[in-house]
């Protein structure tokens, strides 16, 4: 038999509450309920609370610098390390060049590039 590498493991998950976040966390959930389970959705978070109730979960917006800093202190105040860190949550934007929304594309940018890195160090 081989050995779990996620046994015991202290782990966050960011865009956990749904899609491809959810179905890690009900993979890794088996070896480890020291699961941080962060989404910006409250009502999703209350539903895996609900499936999955020993795991631990924040309701943040990554893709405001604040939201990071939020995952940050929780793990200071709980935790002493984290071993694995699924940077999940993200999103895309569609459409023509001339029409982008600048402002939306700094949020995505902090989401999908910013947030993986500073969760990362963590």
């Amino acid at each position: 038999m081989g050995t779990n590498k996620f046994q015991d493991s202290f782990i966050i998950l960011t865009g956990a509450g749904s899609g491809i976040g959810r179905e890690i966390l009900r993979l890794l959930y088996h070896s480890t309920q020291k699961i941080l389970a962060v989404d910006f959705n409250q009502q999703l978070l209350d539903r895996l609370k609900e499936d999955f109730p020993s795991i631990y979960t924040l309701k943040t917006d990554l893709s405001q610098k604040e939201g990071n800093q939020l995952v940050l202190d929780w793990v200071k105040t709980h935790w002493q390390r984290v071993d694995f860190c699924f940077a999940n949550a993200g999103k895309a934007e569609y459409g023509q060049a001339q029409n982008q929304n600048w402002k939306n594309s700094d949020q995505l940018f902090q989401l999908n590039v910013h947030s993986p890195i500073q969760l990362g160090l963590a």
